[in-house]
């Protein structure tokens, strides 16, 4: 899942896929718009079961994907171009 800025104060949610297998950004795939946070701080919870993940974003966003084989893929947390800092990552199974 990527935030990309759609403006300066828009977000959008979409998949992409990377990697050497990996397509980029999937064309047909929904993807959800929401207000920048005014502090520019993103709480984000993932939350996984079997091919099923759902994403919150702020209490604002709610993003639902089917990923088959999601046990096995990589998780990742990336930033292009910009600086980020993480803080209270968890991961609970």
């Amino acid at each position: 899942m990527m935030v990309n800025p759609e403006d300066e104060n828009h977000r959008k949610v979409n998949f992409e896929q990377e990697g050497t297998a990996g397509k980029g950004f999937i064309e047909g795939i929904d993807g959800y718009w929401f207000e920048r946070p005014a502090d520019n701080v993103y709480h984000i919870n993932i939350y996984t079961d079997n091919s099923v993940m759902v994403m919150y974003i702020n209490d604002v966003c709610a993003y639902t994907n089917r990923i088959y084989g999601i046990q096995k893929n990589c998780w990742s947390i990336n930033n292009y171009g910009g600086k980020i800092t993480i803080s209270d990552l968890k991961v609970f199974q």
